[in-house]
């Protein structure tokens, strides 16, 4: 799909260990509160998103898991124009799926939730 208006959406990210920058929590890329970002958005055959930004529809759904695993939630944006896939997350907490999207752009808008942890990535 193309996004017809600005999707609101959230991201984990954790900070490094040393640097203290902050990084994406599966691809430990990067990233920059205000700027947006780019990537290739590639699904396969089953519908699975092997390659996008990956983000959570709700903030209480990305809540609940950087409460858990002690990361920070940011709330960003998938700018209008960007071409997504909206799917599902499962979450191992008794609760089933969380609505989620992939997408080819996303904007780092600002950090809403801080349970960070030190890592050494």
């Amino acid at each position: 799909m193309k996004a017809s208006k600005d999707k609101t959406v959230y991201k984990l990210v954790v900070r490094t260990l040393f640097s203290k920058e902050l990084v994406t929590s599966f691809q430990a890329s990067l990233i920059h509160i205000g700027k947006e970002y780019y990537s290739d958005l590639i699904s396969d055959n089953d519908g699975y998103i092997s390659i996008g930004l990956h983000s959570f529809k709700k903030m209480e759904d990305a809540d609940i898991m950087a409460r858990g695993w002690g990361e920070i939630v940011v709330k960003c944006t998938i700018p209008k124009g960007a071409h997504y896939y909206a799917g599902e997350f499962l979450i191992i907490d008794g609760n089933g799926a969380r609505k989620s999207y992939a997408s080819d752009r996303i904007r780092y808008d600002e950090i809403v939730a801080d349970y960070s942890i030190v890592r050494t990535c």
